[in-house]
């Protein structure tokens, strides 16, 4: 490392790479028995002091991080083992194992990439072999959402006094012990502790908390989830906060996630993304190909497809519905130079075929659900009413404009009989 920083704490150097070395060892032990590490940046906003957001950034997550995340399982581990060795009252942290219907469909799922879990049959599947598939797309563009459609496979982990143990991190034995100043589990766990080291555990205690700490485990699961919807709808407000000044403007990136209603880009510049909706696409009639992800032009053979770099304007932000609009440099520079574009999406949204695994997409399909990425949120199922609204919007002005067209040419149609009639 840098040799001025290594002087200045030579007092602590050799203590942090012991550290270090311990670290990589528990991780290697961890992923041995099949823990799984999601590689799922988060964003980090940076505010400054007036409340401004001045920008989106991946949040880092480095070597220092990783040794603290990993000493921070072990102690939560070491404080389970220990309650669940002697089979007192407690709180643990559980993750069931995963829906046979959802292991099934994320194997069909990765097959589209070329991806394969070979000793799933019935829908049960190991945390070893979701990690051999983690390890297999790393760095790969179709990695980021592979993490997050597994993570959705997943069940949702919670608190609980039964000792379940925790499938994603293949754990026996887990609970929240490492952070009691920001979550209450993590408190009843301290005061837990504090009790059996003390000796004051006893057999009235112990029955106060057989009976006491079912429903607080309820609740605290509960609170959780609300803790954590809350966070995503103000991370994603401020993403359209920040864009809305940005609007006409251009930017470079990459696919994300291609949808029969669209394609999701995000920026390379901010930590940021944006939808492409399919009534954007208007050089052509695009073919959704569910199973290899991508999306075809059927008179141009175009293809989008995740990981393609692509730069777009930022059409607009819808603060309600917490969404970034985007489009093709290229379309927009169509509309303007006034080029005639051929009328190839229309908007009958129940015209929905398929041919050899594609469905073929005109327009916004209202079963999909929400404009917000399915990658990108993974706690909660899609919000159906947001598309179809969209769709309506969409095909209202598309009516708008036919029935305008159709009075321009009725009425130039009766200026042609008349100069005839002249003649």
């Amino acid at each position: 490392g840098d040799k001025d920083l290594r002087d200045n704490y030579s007092s602590v150097v050799a203590d942090i790479e012991d550290m270090k070395k311990l670290s990589d060892l528990l991780t290697a032990q961890r992923i041995a028995e099949g823990s799984l590490d999601f590689d799922l940046p988060e964003p980090q906003i940076i505010i400054d002091i007036e409340g401004n957001i001045e920008d989106i950034v991946r949040s880092e997550r480095n070597d220092a991080h990783r040794l603290i995340e990993e000493f921070m399982l072990a102690a939560n581990k070491a404080v389970a083992v220990e309650f669940s060795s002697r089979d007192l009252p407690f709180i643990y942290r559980v993750h069931a194992e995963p829906n046979p219907e959802k292991v099934l469909g994320f194997r069909e799922f990765i097959a589209g990439f070329g991806y394969s879990m070979k000793t799933v049959r019935s829908g049960k599947g190991s945390p070893k072999e979701f990690q051999a598939v983690l390890a297999e797309a790393e760095g790969k563009p179709e990695a980021k959402l592979i993490n997050h459609v597994l993570l959705r496979s997943m069940m949702r982990a919670e608190y609980s006094p039964e000792n379940t143990g925790h499938f994603g991190l293949a754990f026996t034995d887990y609970t929240h012990f490492t952070s009691p100043i920001r979550r209450y589990p993590d408190l009843i766990v301290h005061r837990l502790l504090k009790k059996f080291l003390k000796k004051e555990y006893g057999p009235a205690e112990q029955e106060f908390f057989r009976k006491w700490l079912p429903a607080t485990a309820e609740k605290s699961s509960e609170m959780e989830k609300n803790a954590t919807d809350a966070e995503r709808e103000i991370v994603n407000m401020k993403k359209a906060q920040f864009m809305r000044d940005k609007i006409g403007l251009e930017f470079d990136g990459f696919i994300s996630s291609v949808t029969s209603f669209g394609i999701f880009i995000e920026l390379i510049e901010y930590f940021v993304e944006g939808l492409i909706h399919m009534t954007s696409l208007t050089d052509d009639y695009y073919i959704h190909d569910e199973k290899a992800h991508r999306l075809i032009g059927e008179r141009t053979k175009r293809i989008f497809r995740i990981g393609d770099p692509i730069r777009v304007v930022v059409e607009g932000v819808d603060m309600e519905r917490r969404r970034i609009e985007m489009s093709l440099v290229e379309e927009k520079k169509s509309r303007k130079k006034g080029k005639s574009v051929k009328k190839s999406q229309k908007t009958n949204l129940k015209s929905v075929k398929k041919e050899a695994g594609k469905t073929r997409t005109k327009a916004p399909d209202s079963t999909q659900g929400s404009n917000s990425n399915p990658a990108s949120n993974p706690a909660v199922g899609p919000d159906k009413s947001s598309d179809k609204n969209f769709a309506k919007s969409s095909k209202k002005s598309s009516a708008k404009k036919s029935i305008k067209g159709t009075t321009k040419d009725r009425w130039s149609g009766k200026k042609k009989r008349k100069k005839k009639a002249k003649k």
